[in-house]
């Protein structure tokens, strides 16, 4: 019997995107920052490779979570109680 793995969207997980997201906000330059988010890109498809996804799994995963992280840095985060 074969089982087919199912990857959760990493994309969809709001708390790691904004994470990511704000870290990157607080390097000095672009190009430290970019370097870091390519860094935490590779970490994620080597871990989805390692589940044993398919290799257009990942791809497709890791661009969606780029994506995702990227569209965060514009969109500001909303609080309870903010600014009217």
């Amino acid at each position: 019997m074969t089982a087919v793995l199912l990857a959760f969207p990493r994309c969809r997980d709001v708390a790691f995107v904004r994470r990511h997201a704000d870290h990157l906000l607080s390097f000095s330059s672009p190009a430290s920052a970019e370097r870091y988010l390519q860094q935490q890109l590779r970490i994620q498809a080597q871990a989805m490779a390692r589940k044993g996804l398919r290799p257009w799994v990942v791809d497709y995963e890791v661009k969606a979570l780029e994506v995702a992280i990227r569209a965060a840095l514009y969109h500001p985060q909303v609080s309870p109680g903010g600014a009217a």
